[in-house]
């Protein structure tokens, strides 16, 4: 009876163990979510799951925001060597093919950004894509966008959130 119950308290110690951890992870969810509120960032939130969703959403944008600065490097680098090749060597082939890579792949990575958000709106707090065009002249800071909800048609800044697969 003794290895019974000494097997029984480990089990009930890990599933305290596991509860912990979550409660923890919740915790620091919330703490995340206060300190994004304090700084105007979040809109609508009813529960610890709606906690979980945003914070997975924030990583997948971060993400996304790291491969497109990661990207625009590299096509930083091509304009320019290819720039310093034309000029210092009279070679302005590579500076034709390098601007086409750069535009075709700028393009790719404005879609994939474009696909990879939705929005909120302040006003009726209902998640929106907006057009591509739309989404690519709008005034914008790094987490909100200036555009007219597809729902109430309100026009302001939109709280940027990554778009759940649709």
């Amino acid at each position: 009876p003794n290895k019974v119950l000494l097997v029984f308290l480990d089990e009930q110690a890990k599933e305290l163990d596991a509860e912990l951890q979550e409660r923890q992870r919740q915790r620091a969810n919330i703490e995340i979510l206060r300190k994004n509120i304090l700084n105007g960032e979040i809109t609508s939130v009813n529960s610890i799951s709606d906690i979980d969703n945003i914070m997975a959403g924030r990583r997948k944008l971060k993400r996304i925001h790291g491969t497109m600065l990661g990207v625009g490097v590299v096509l930083d680098i091509v304009e320019i060597a290819t720039l310093v090749l034309g000029i210092l060597k009279g070679i302005w082939w590579p500076f034709v093919l390098g601007m086409i890579f750069v535009i075709l792949t700028a393009a790719a990575l404005i879609r994939m950004a474009h696909n990879s958000t939705a929005y909120v709106c302040p006003e009726c707090n209902a998640k929106f894509q907006p057009s591509i065009k739309e989404f690519f002249f709008a005034r914008h800071t790094t987490k909100t966008r200036k555009l007219t909800c597809t729902e109430c048609n309100h026009k302001g800044w939109c709280v940027e959130t990554y778009a759940d697969e649709q």
